[in-house]
């Protein structure tokens, strides 16, 4: 079981989380899980832009200690944009037209 992995804090960005994907196996007899998540990260200016390194806590069975899995800070180096917003052309499929075939209500359903 892991633990619940914080957001990370990034200075100068906005980080939004995507849901977690879990994978669970065995190997030679012995459960393993694997935690996977991913992060998208908006720059609020050019320059460098440095993401915390991860911590995670765990419980090494085998030591019968507990230990500290880390990761190194990353320090990425942002471009400065255009300042130009892209408009995405109006587009028939993002506004289809409703399937008549299907039964509609405006009462709840409940």
């Amino acid at each position: 079981q892991f633990p619940e992995l914080p957001t990370p804090s990034v200075p100068d960005a906005q980080v939004f989380a995507e849901p977690p994907q879990f994978e669970e196996r065995f190997v030679d007899g012995s459960p393993q899980l694997r935690l996977t998540r991913r992060y998208s990260i908006v720059p609020n200016r050019a320059g460098p832009l440095v993401v915390p390194g991860l911590q995670v806590a765990w419980w090494d069975v085998a030591a019968g200690a507990a230990k500290t899995a880390s990761l190194p800070d990353l320090t990425l180096d942002v471009a400065a944009g255009s300042g130009a917003f892209a408009t995405p052309a109006p587009s028939s499929a993002a506004n289809p037209a409703p399937d008549q075939s299907a039964p509609t209500t405006d009462r709840p359903l409940a």
